[in-house]
């Protein structure tokens, strides 16, 4: 029996994500490898992105959603009166509860992770 990972990597494989760069690939299943190791889990899917990208991969535990990788292609989206030109790219979405029980990570991080919730 396949493992989580392998079978991600497999999912990769198939035609229809050959959209996906084979950097943001890597990156996938690295992210999913990292979040297996903290207890987080992905539904064993890539779904559908809606107006966030093209497709996505969800991360949860125990029915609670910790983290979304929206996947992008070449692609002109319309979400309400705004058009949104995505690039071939991946956006990572993470949601924090009690983000000061988090403050001795943010603080050491390195100073591109940091920026993101300083500024």
């Amino acid at each position: 029996m396949a493992s989580d990972l392998d079978y991600m990597k497999n999912l990769l494989k198939e035609n229809k994500f050959d959209y996906i760069t084979i950097e943001n690939k890597k990156f996938i299943v690295e992210f999913t490898k990292q979040m297996k190791e903290i207890g987080f889990s992905w539904d064993g899917k890539i779904g559908d992105g809606f107006c966030w990208g093209k497709n996505m991969v969800i991360y949860s535990k125990n029915k609670k959603v910790i983290a979304r990788i929206y996947i992008r292609d070449d692609e002109m989206k319309r979400w309400g009166a705004y058009d949104y030109q995505f690039r071939n790219e991946l956006a990572l979405r993470l949601f924090f509860s009690n983000i000061t029980k988090h403050i001795d990570f943010i603080e050491k991080a390195p100073e591109y992770v940091r920026n993101i919730f300083v500024n």
